[in-house]
Formats: C-alpha cells, structure tokens, sequence
C-alpha cells in the first residue's frame, strides 16, 4: 500500500475509532466483500456468509478503539474473519455429530494448531510475489484486488483495451500462484483461503 494509500487508511480507521459512522460504512463497503469470500469458502452457502460479514463488522465495531493502532488492518480483518468462522464451524459440529462433522472438528483442530506466524509468513510472501510482476501486472493486479475495481473500470482508467487487463490479470494470477506454490503448502493454502490469488 502506497505511503499516501496507508495515511488515508489511519485516518478512516482514527474516524470509526472515535465513532464516525459514516467512516464504518466506507471501511465495511471497501472490505465486506473479501470478508464475504472468505465466508461463502467456509460456510458454502450465501446467506451464512452475509451473517458472517455483519458478525465480523459488529466485532470490528465493537473493537473500534484499537484500530488506530494496527499496523495492517487487512492481515488483522482477516484473522477475526477466519477467528469468527472457526467459532461458527466448531458451533456447527457440536450440533451435528454424524460423521462428517467429526471431519469438520479435525479441520478445524488443525487449524488451531497453525501458529499465526504463518499469517504473517503468507503476507510476508504474497507481497513477495507481487513485486515480482512487471508494473503493469502490478498495477492492474492491485486495482482489482486491492480496490475491488472491475476489468472495465481498470481499462478506462489505464486506457487500455479490456482484452489487455484481462490477460495482464490472468498472467498476475498465474505467477503469483506459481511464486506462492513454490513457497510450501501451508502459505499456498492461505493464499487460497484469504482470496487474493482467486482469478
């Protein structure tokens, strides 16, 4: 995130922290979207997944007070996403004993076991892998990850043809998932679970 990005970003979250509510809505506008990917891989049903996103931004709410203080509040949106996601799971199975919940129970006890390291490991090399593009893969990448920007509005931002952000975005896709691969299966899985190597 760009250094003048980053200070637009502490000042919307030193807002929600002293209870703007206009500056919640911007930040639950800019981020429910990855919150309800995460929640629809998890949860494999929409209407979960929507609970899931006002569940998460009530915690985020709630919790406002300390937002100034983060470093990075996406890599931290992410671990109360998946946090919250486990809790539901784990609420699930107690609720489902039959053999498939059982399953889900182990999943999710490894999951547990995962240090957080490894978050701050896959940011680590996401960000890695990302400066290994070419700038233009880099920024058409990030304009529609980052700013959740469609193919059509990147294209007329960049004037470029929307034929060209679409192959600069699947060559992106291609190289960071090979620069990801490449790095182990847990920071591979990551990737896939937090959404940013989804096409």
């Amino acid at each position: 995130m760009a250094g003048e990005e980053l200070y637009m970003e502490k000042e919307l979250l030193r807002r929600v922290a002293d209870g703007c509510e206009l500056a919640f809505a911007e930040v639950f506008n800019r981020y429910k979207n990855k919150v309800f990917h995460v929640g629809k891989l998890y949860l494999k049903s929409d209407i979960a997944a929507e609970e899931a996103v006002q569940e998460v931004f009530m915690k985020v709410w709630i919790k406002r007070s300390t937002l100034p203080e983060l470093e990075d509040f996406v890599s931290w949106l992410f671990i109360v996403t998946r946090n919250h996601l486990i809790n539901s799971l784990e609420k699930w199975a107690r609720n489902k004993l039959t053999e498939s919940s059982w399953a889900t129970l182990i999943q999710e006890a490894e999951w547990r076991s995962v240090n957080d390291s490894y978050y701050a490991q896959y940011h680590r090399i996401l960000q890695q892998a990302i400066a290994s593009l070419s700038p233009q893969q880099q920024l058409v990448f990030r304009l529609a990850k980052e700013e959740q920007l469609s193919y059509d509005a990147i294209a007329k931002r960049l004037s470029l043809s929307i034929v060209t952000v679409k192959t600069h975005m699947h060559r992106a896709l291609r190289q960071i998932r090979a620069y990801v691969s490449a790095q182990g299966t847990i920071v591979s899985f990551l990737c896939c679970l937090s959404g940013f190597c989804a096409g």
